[in-house]
């Protein structure tokens, strides 16, 4: 009996090192791919393009003035990869995988594809999930784990156009403003404060450390730092950092989805009780009505006409909805609601 008990707790302990090694082969198979929304303005015939990730990634396009759907494309995809998103221009998809990023048309065709260093094994495990760039789309920024530092790519050609130094630290958030003048990252408190943060502020230019400002701690990759248009403020919901005076303003019921208006004057953003104005001046917080349907009220996707003159909000809809989701056009200056537009389901 007691060589038989032995027999049987070598084999368990055989099975369980088989397990582990078959996870640490394929380990994308017990991975849940992630599903994410993204929408986009599309210069081409007024239309809206929906983008969903998941196991099933597909483009929908809608038109632009009845919200029909026009065009849905089912995108090749692989559990190992990960789709960023639309880049800014609306006509095409960025996707990361094992080779690097790919850039692929609305179409679905391969465009380019642009060596990334040192992504995670599968590339789908990367993080932040969305892609980070400048106003245009023709800068990406990266994070290489291993080094560790941030890669600034020219997603056209795939240059390196600036490298940054990380501390040892870890990465929390990132950042890049809307001209590539600077970049802001985020890491845990080095003094070892669990529910503080350091932001920090690089000029690209400069290639020099701005300044480091200590601040609550997000929940790591959850949110880009977004910064305002004229470089005065950032946004790490649900903080907003006055860069030139350190002053932190604190907003309430932030989930995402966080813009600022182009004139400088507030910081736009999704709470649980819908869509919110922050005027940055008189520091108030503004509750909006969009007129959403009772049942499209989640804010999940935004996006900036290429003109930077509208801007879209996305909210999603329940399944027994009859749309598939509303997406809200604002001014992009004002911030000023102009009309919603329903998306029919497929």
């Amino acid at each position: 009996m007691h060589n038989l008990t032995q027999w049987k707790s070598g084999m368990a302990a055989m099975l369980f090192s088989v397990m582990v090694s078959l996870s640490s082969i394929h380990p994308v198979l017990s991975a849940e791919v992630p599903n994410k929304s993204y929408v986009a303005l599309s210069p081409e015939q007024g239309q809206v393009l929906w983008l969903q990730t998941g196991l099933s990634p597909a483009i929908l396009s809608f038109n632009g003035q009845t919200g029909a759907l026009e065009h849905s494309l089912a995108l090749q995809h692989e559990a190992t990869q990960l789709i960023m998103g639309f880049t800014p221009d609306g006509f095409k998809v960025a996707r990361l995988e094992a080779a690097g990023l790919s850039i692929l048309h609305r179409t679905g065709k391969s465009l380019r594809r642009l060596a990334i260093s040192n992504l995670p094994q599968p590339a789908s495990r990367y993080r932040p999930m969305t892609a980070i760039t400048n106003a245009t789309g023709t800068a990406q920024l990266f994070h290489d784990t291993r080094t560790p530092q941030l890669q600034v790519l020219h997603t056209g050609n795939g240059k390196i156009l600036a490298t940054v130094a990380l501390p040892k630290a870890r990465l929390l958030a990132l950042g890049l403003d809307a001209t590539i003048n600077k970049l802001a990252y985020v890491t845990a408190n080095v003094a070892g404060k669990t529910d503080k943060a350091d932001l920090q502020i690089y000029d690209l230019f400069k290639n020099k450390l701005i300044k480091t400002y200590s601040i609550q701690a997000p929940s790591p990759f959850s949110q880009p730092v977004v910064f305002s248009w004229d470089g005065k403020y950032v946004a790490v919901l649900p903080q907003v950092i006055n860069l030139q005076t350190a002053e932190q303003i604190t907003v309430k019921g932030a989930t995402g989805s966080a813009v600022f208006t182009t004139d400088h004057q507030a910081l736009l953003f999704a709470s649980r009780q819908g869509m919110q104005r922050f005027d940055l001046a008189r520091k108030q917080q503004q509750a909006l009505d969009w007129q959403l349907p009772a049942d499209c009220q989640t804010t999940v996707a935004e996006d900036m006409s290429v003109d930077q003159q509208q801007l879209a909000f996305a909210s999603l809809c329940t399944p027994a909805a009859n749309s598939l989701a509303v997406v809200s056009f604002v001014n992009a200056q004002t911030g000023q609601w102009q009309r919603n537009l329903n998306l029919a389901k497929p």
